[in-house]
């Protein structure tokens, strides 16, 4: 009986370890996302700002296979006017590749 319960409690405790550990990992990919989409928000706004004068709200976003990021929101003060805008990490900068604003 006492083999059955040090059993139960070993795989008890190896069960509780791993999920641990992937809710560990899970925990620091997000954070790792958040920081990145909030670094190439950072770099849209301010290349949209300095091209096209305006400002914008990103409301939605996607990481592409390739790692890029697209952002997608309206311009602030018009919820008409949408935008779409690619963002490349390339080393340890972020750079705008290609946008799109309706007019």
């Amino acid at each position: 009986m006492k083999d059955k319960k040090k059993l139960w409690a070993a795989i008890g405790i190896v069960v509780l370890t791993f999920i641990i550990l992937i809710g560990g990992t899970y925990l620091k990919h997000k954070q790792g996302e958040r920081e990145m989409i909030a670094q190439a928000e950072k770099v849209a706004k301010d290349y949209i700002k300095k091209e096209k004068k305006v400002d914008i709200v990103v409301t939605n976003y996607e990481i592409t296979p390739m790692g890029g990021i697209h952002l997608f929101g309206y311009v602030k003060g018009d919820k008409k006017r949408k935008f779409n805008i690619q963002v490349m990490k390339n080393g340890s900068r972020y750079e705008v590749g290609l946008y799109g604003i309706d007019n």
